[in-house]
């Protein structure tokens, strides 16, 4: 109740990043309780409402929020098969954290270039493109983010919103032994070939067996 209660309060005071803050808030709830649908509208409207006024030299807490609504965007749009707006929402992410060019934890969003290549794998695993994603995991310096914040991405927002487009039970049950014991420590640094005997591709979730 007080959520929401916050929510029509940041709709009402007609701030744009306000609202935009309300909405990546509420974009959580709704991938939470397994609506990733309205957790789609809302993020791709709010992002387009915060579109207009990001640039360059916009305030860094506005393309924080505009970049985090779109990576939320991307990612659902990925688990939804939907490449082309998966790689739009992406790619406006990656421009939002070029403009900012630091790793920011603005309204708690910890917005920045490295939470933006950590959604660009997940992005990659969703969309199939298994080696696109190892690649992605190996060039990342995740030196600025613990292990926890690592896990904690993969684990409370890529599978939440895998396990929302209704795949069984078991499937996101595999997907999360292949997160914890594969795509977490690869982003750790450690080499995949270290870990399994097995072809690197056929690690990640997604990838053909």
């Amino acid at each position: 109740m007080h959520g929401r209660r916050a929510y029509l309060a940041a709709e009402r005071s007609g701030d744009p990043l306000l609202a935009g803050i309300s909405d990546f808030r509420l974009t959580h709830v709704f991938l939470s309780a397994g609506r990733s649908a309205q957790a789609q509208r809302v993020a791709t409207v709010a992002a387009k409402a915060l579109e207009t006024s990001a640039g360059p030299d916009s305030a860094p807490e506005l393309l924080s929020v505009w970049g985090a609504l779109n990576l939320v965007a991307a990612v659902i749009a990925s688990t939804q098969g939907d490449r082309d707006l998966a790689l739009e929402h992406l790619g406006k992410a990656e421009t939002a954290a070029g403009w900012i060019g630091e790793d920011r934890n603005d309204y708690h969003t910890e917005f920045g270039p490295t939470n933006v290549a950590l959604h660009s794998v997940a992005v990659s695993v969703e969309l199939g493109d298994a080696g696109d994603a190892l690649r992605r995991a190996a060039d990342i310096d995740t030196s600025p983010l613990s292990q926890e914040r690592r896990a904690r991405f993969l684990t409370d927002e890529w599978l939440p919103a895998v396990a929302a487009q209704g795949r069984r039970p078991g499937s996101v049950a595999n997907y999360r032994i292949h997160v914890t014991a594969h795509i977490i420590p690869a982003l750790g640094g450690i080499e995949l070939q270290q870990l399994s005997p097995r072809p690197p591709q056929q690690l990640l979730p997604g990838a053909a067996q």
